[in-house]
């Protein structure tokens, strides 16, 4: 055994055992030590041993392995299971499993046996020693490089589907004057106006740019989201368990997700901003304007939109509003991840309790469509109308040029009043119901597909 591992394994042991922190293991501390340590072993052997045979079987173990989201092959779980199987019978007894399991200083969890396991192959007080492969990761990198795919999908297929209304939703927030009509009435103009345009193809205006900006925005999204939330977890007594997290830990998860995911696609995200507050039938909308150069321009192609955007501030121009949106997507995506995730989590621990055979331990729990597009449209509407003024400032301040985010505080209310921070609410819950929905759908399926937890 390398010094170092065994050092440190001597350390985590003392400290494990040695309740009065004086740096020595006394008796009485050693025995409740173990006496615990056996109570956390037969919990969790009971949960891997779904058969109630008494016995862990390779299938259960994977089962076990492949829920908790520990990368490790099935040959290395036959390698695990050949090392504390004493009786060569194929199978793990209790007793086997206690006895190699009996001096582990973490919690008793999978993620932890496995990363004792890693760090610290060859600790086993009853045999010689058969060290586990050392690329065995908790979860592995490609456990989540999957994360990242599922979410790029569930980014795009959304987005796709609620181009029209994100198309509208624009156009009403751009729009800085006091209607005349009802509310009815403007969106009925609004919807004519984005017709005559260009047709049908007009409400897709900058959608392929969305696409571009969409697939990276989510999949870093729900990719940090994950690992932040294992870091979390990690901290914890029950590394293995969303339940560990508690809603502060998703909105801090959810946050850290949303704030590196938009500041890493902005500039993608002011660009399509500007296309889609242009009307190009006839005199181009006041807020499609560039007048600094003192001229109005028709961008009918992202190339355009980009030569015009640069000539007008660099790339400052770019990160227009920046400070707005990343202080609004913050509470955001944090209260529409950890919404999300909690009522999933609790109707997983309501359905496990109503009806267990549903939900063995080792299985990935599977939601119906309806149930997911319920929570998405609940997570969804609570971070968009909490957040939603902010949303708007930092929409307003792209194509304008306002001198900061508070002068477009002032003028949105001198010239609008209250009601104008929510100007386009409507048809932004409108998309936020089925984009949020859709997404978080696409994204469970994509991950039952890909086999991850």
């Amino acid at each position: 055994i390398p010094l170092g591992s065994t050092f440190m394994y001597a350390r985590e042991l003392v400290r494990a055992c040695d309740k009065t922190a004086d740096g020595r293991i006394t008796f009485p501390e050693f025995e409740a030590f173990v006496k615990e340590k056996e109570k956390e072993l037969l919990q969790l052997f009971q949960e891997i041993d779904s058969g109630n045979d008494n016995v862990i079987h390779l299938t259960e173990l994977l089962s076990s392995v492949r829920a908790a989201g520990i990368d490790v092959s099935e040959q290395e779980l036959q390698q695990f299971i050949e090392h504390v199987d004493k009786g060569n019978d194929g199978v793990i007894d209790f007793f086997e499993w206690r006895d190699y399991l009996l001096l582990l200083p973490q919690k008793t969890t999978l993620t932890n046996v496995f990363k004792f396991f890693n760090t610290l192959p060859n600790v086993d007080l009853n045999a010689d020693a058969v060290p586990i492969p050392d690329h065995i990761s908790v979860p592995g990198f490609s456990a989540r490089l999957k994360y990242f795919l599922a979410g790029g999908i569930a980014g795009a297929v959304s987005r796709t589907a609620t181009a029209p209304l994100d198309r509208l939703k624009v156009l009403l927030q751009t729009q800085t004057f006091r209607p005349r009509t009802s509310y009815l009435e403007l969106l009925l103009s609004s919807v004519r106006k984005i017709y005559q345009d260009g047709g049908i193809l007009s409400f897709y205006r900058g959608n392929g740019l969305n696409i571009v900006k969409i697939i990276p925005e989510s999949a870093l999204k729900f990719f940090i989201f994950e690992y932040v939330k294992d870091i979390i977890r990690s901290r914890s007594d029950s590394p293995t368990s969303d339940n560990a997290l508690g809603v502060g830990g998703r909105f801090i998860s959810g946050g850290i997700a949303g704030l590196v995911s938009q500041f890493a696609i902005y500039p993608i995200e002011t660009t399509k901003t500007r296309m889609m507050a242009q009307i190009t039938n006839g005199a181009p909308h006041k807020l499609a304007r560039l007048e600094s150069i003192g001229q109005l321009h028709k961008d009918s192609t992202i190339y355009d939109t980009v030569r015009h955007m640069w000539t007008e501030g660099g790339i400052r121009a770019f990160y227009r509003g920046c400070i707005p949106a990343l202080v609004g997507i913050v509470p955001y995506a944090g209260i529409d991840l950890a919404v999300f995730e909690t009522l999933k989590q609790s109707y997983i621990s309501w359905s496990r309790s109503r009806d267990p055979a549903n939900f063995p331990f080792g299985s990935t729990p599977h939601l119906s469509t309806p149930v997911i597009l319920m929570f998405g449209m609940i997570s969804g509407t609570c971070g968009a109308v909490l957040v939603y003024p902010l949303s708007l400032v930092r929409t307003r301040y792209h194509p304008t040029f306002y001198r900061n985010s508070f002068d477009v505080v002032k003028k949105t209310f001198v010239k609008e009043g209250m009601l104008g921070f929510y100007k386009g609410l409507i048809p932004t819950l409108f998309k936020v119901l089925p984009a949020v929905s859709i997404s978080y759908w696409v994204y469970e399926k994509s991950k039952r597909a890909l086999n991850l937890p």
